[in-house]
């Protein structure tokens, strides 16, 4: 594989880590009650708090780690993706080292089964784990398999929109909460925040896959459209709920993140 074809993939890779991790933490955050199962029993006294500054950056922090998987998966021969049923057999490789079999007694592992007193239902936990790593396995292997132009033109630049817009939102409402001294905690608890943030992810990229077989027609839509869903509609939504986190900035910070988004996707003669 040349040096190009690494950064493609690794790149690649990445954009599925993060976006199968929120999209499945989404989902089962609120199917499963993650707030009161935190706050319980082992997780309690183990788990940082549901409403901790981290758990809100965590779409940030998956993008060292989307970069940490493609890394890992290029050591991997170029052999097994051609090979019939080959997302089943990542997918092993994954869930069986990562997740079963782990070095640490770590939950839902033999080890953590071994060496703890974790009770069993507290293993339901891993159900997210073992979706999301089987999305992301078959995921991979799909775009190993797919033609480079097509898979760019179709999926790749509108995913990283959307992953943009996500991060950013998420980062720009901690600036948001620090500056104006509001209680973040506060902000965190509110049940139309994940939502919203999965509302922006899913607009971004289908204005930004719509926008980009018309570029020349469709750019004031594309942007008035992407200003909107990477912030300021929080802001109208906080205005709406009477929330402290009501600010002006988000203004600016969606301005940037939009900006940020038209340099990745506008055309080739324009860059």
């Amino acid at each position: 594989m040349i040096k190009n074809d690494k950064i493609r993939f690794v790149l690649k890779v990445t954009v599925a880590h993060i976006v199968t991790y929120i999209i499945c933490g989404i989902f089962f955050s609120s199917v499963m009650n993650y707030r009161d199962l935190w706050q319980s029993g082992v997780f309690g006294s183990n788990m940082r708090d549901y409403d901790s500054v981290f758990i809100y950056l965590g779409p940030a922090f998956q993008i060292i780690r989307g970069f940490l998987f493609g890394g890992i998966l290029l050591l991997i021969p170029n052999e097994l993706y051609r090979q019939k049923h080959s997302w089943v057999k990542l997918w092993i490789i994954i869930a069986g080292i990562g997740i079963i079999n782990t070095p640490g007694p770590s939950i839902g592992s033999i080890e953590g089964m071994i060496y703890t007193t974790v009770p069993l239902n507290a293993y339901t936990g891993t159900l997210e784990i073992f979706t999301q790593t089987l999305w992301f396995s078959w995921w991979v292997c799909r775009q190993k398999k797919e033609n480079n132009k097509s898979l760019k033109s179709r999926y790749l630049y509108s995913l990283i929109a959307a992953i943009i817009s996500v991060v950013g939102i998420s980062v720009s409402g901690v600036i948001i909460a620090v500056l104006s001294g509001a209680d973040f905690k506060g902000g965190a608890q509110d049940p139309g925040a994940l939502p919203l943030l999965l509302l922006s992810a899913v607009t971004v990229f289908l204005i930004t896959a719509w926008y980009q077989k018309k570029p020349s027609t469709r750019l004031i839509v594309f942007l008035l459209a992407c200003y909107m869903m990477n912030g300021v509609h929080t802001y109208f939504y906080n205005i709406f709920t009477e929330s402290r986190f009501s600010s002006p900035l988000t203004f600016f910070t969606s301005l940037v993140l939009t900006i940020l988004i038209w340099l990745l996707v506008r055309p080739k003669r324009m860059r």
